[in-house]
């Protein structure tokens, strides 16, 4: 994706996690990376080397023939079915599994369009003349597109009830205001539940040529292997990259403090109202400073995009770089003998174990794959949605190297021998837990929509590097009363528009941040 649609949608997601409206799945960072152009795809049936491109991972990715033999086509006719996202890195799977699709549903084709630029708005302007695809990936709100009718629920077709039977975790796969709304059903989980958007990756080459044998794990560390790297380097290499411009990735600097007592988000679901003033926050930050003031950040991070950074670090030039799993297919596919890396957690602050999480909660988690409402082929475009849904397709996802399967007993550390994803594997569901769901309690906490705060977190990022924004304390005290007055804004704007809720229905007293939380129907 280009780097302004990743800005869009992932600033979108971020964004949505640091609203509050409740526990964000992981539904929005879609894990999509790379510089397309807008261009339609050749369907992977149609092109050999986009079905047999290798994928991160030595797990082979052709479908047992049981799976294709089972996926009997039922649709009759012959369809063409348009199919809109934004993937790159993941490319090679999805036109592996367009190319299975087409190869058990001999009726339907899979016309698939990679769109760059501001894909929700491109997206938007489709709907408004007609031409929007029969499927597709969005992170427009969930509320928004059933309001506006733009997706079909999924609970509209008559073989939902026995198809949904083979979702795992059925407790908190669906609910009211992350995938359902008013009883109906519009898409599936697809992912774990993991931080799958936010990791460090270490460059062990580069940590290992300046004597560095172990990850750190503390910020103390972190920040003195940041040092030595750039000192003992002369400039050939520096400690730390992160690809500031763009600008969703300044997101990525504040939840290097999730371990070490932040509220998720900055959003404290005891309380129910923000705290960006936290001291694990605070430190993060004054950390993050402290490699610019040190000469400690690869200085390309402000002018270059991931995409631009991830090639940099790969090739030695940094020895620490945030980012998410998608990453691995990515350097699978432009850095193919890129071995000597792997990944970390956050660094601890002031705590030598986690002391908080990241969080997720019921219902959609990972891509969000949805039917256009208008659909012409709502039938095929059903029929593709359960196969792209479904655990075959999943097991793929893992054996790709691009993330971890909704179906636990998919996700094998030894499924991979890239170092990076038997980390991830192993260690990335031991810093996630389950948190409190506030739609699940009040389900018109969903029709509470909290409006963008200025200077957003991003911002305050961007303010740290550029030297403008010293005063760390007190631009998070600022940052956190704003958010907390848009909230309460948002929530009286609920309230005269007709919304049963309050400020009180943000808050879990009895919550333990250590423990998976189980919300209870009001």
């Amino acid at each position: 994706m280009s780097e302004k649609s990743q800005s869009l949608t992932r600033r979108h997601f971020l964004r949505g996690m640091l609203a509050g409206g409740g526990v964000v799945a992981g539904s929005a960072l879609l894990a999509a990376c790379g510089g397309a152009t807008q261009t339609t795809q050749p369907t992977a049936g149609s092109s050999g080397e986009a079905a047999t491109a290798a994928p991160a991972g030595d797990a082979a990715t052709a479908a047992p023939a049981a799976v294709v033999a089972t996926a009997a086509p039922v649709v009759a006719e012959k369809v063409e079915l348009t199919h809109w996202d934004w993937w790159v890195t993941q490319s090679p799977w999805l036109d592996n599994e367009i190319s299975l699709f087409q190869e058990a549903n001999p009726g339907i084709t899979i016309n698939r369009t990679v769109q760059s630029g501001k894909y929700d708005e491109l997206l938007q302007l489709a709907f408004k003349d007609n031409s929007a695809p029969d499927t597709f990936f969005s992170q427009l709100p969930f509320l928004d597109l059933v309001t506006n009718k733009m997706i079909m629920p999924y609970s509209d077709f008559s073989d939902f009830a026995e198809w949904q039977k083979t979702v795992p975790n059925l407790e908190i796969s669906f609910t009211e205001g992350s995938n359902q709304l008013d009883g109906k059903t519009y898409a599936a989980p697809t992912e774990a539940r993991s931080a799958w958007w936010n990791q460090i990756y270490v460059n062990t080459d580069v940590l290992n040529k300046y004597g560095i044998t172990e990850v750190p794990k503390t910020m103390e560390q972190f920040l003195e292997a940041n040092r030595k790297v750039t000192k003992d380097s002369n400039g050939e290499a520096y400690g730390f990259a992160n690809p500031l411009s763009s600008g969703w990735t300044g997101q990525m600097i504040w939840y290097m403090g999730q371990l070490s007592g932040a509220p998720f988000g900055g959003d404290d679901f005891k309380t129910g109202r923000y705290s960006l003033s936290n001291p694990a926050y605070q430190k993060n930050l004054e950390s993050f400073k402290m490699l610019k003031d040190e000469g400690l950040i690869l200085p390309e991070s402000s002018s270059i995009d991931d995409e631009g950074i991830r090639a940099m670090f790969a090739e030695g030039r940094a020895a620490f770089f945030t980012g998410g799993v998608w990453c691995v297919p990515g350097w699978a596919q432009t850095h193919p003998d890129f071995k000597g890396y792997t990944m970390m957690p956050p660094p601890l602050i002031d705590t030598n174990e986690p002391v908080s999480y990241f969080y997720t909660g019921p219902g959609q988690t990972g891509r969000s794959h949805y039917i256009n409402a208008n659909s012409k082929h709502a039938d095929a475009a059903w029929t593709w949605t359960k196969w792209l849904n479904g655990r075959e397709a999943s097991s793929r996802w893992v054996t790709s190297g691009n993330g971890l399967s909704y179906w636990d007993e998919d996700n094998d550390p030894n499924a991979t021998d890239n170092a990076a994803l038997k980390v991830y594997f192993a260690e990335n569901p031991k810093i996630n837990r389950i948190g409190p769901a506030r739609t699940i309690r009040n389900p018109d906490i969903a029709k509470v929509a909290e409006a963008a705060v200025k200077p957003s977190e991003e911002d305050v990022v961007t303010g740290i590097y550029s030297g403008q924004i010293t005063d760390i304390p007190g631009t998070l005290a600022q940052l956190e009363k704003d958010k907390n007055a848009a909230r309460e804004q948002a929530v009286a704007d609920a309230v005269a528009a007709g919304a049963k809720v309050s400020m009180e229905d943000y808050a879990f007293p009895d919550w333990d941040p250590s423990k998976d939380y189980v919300t209870k129907a009001a």
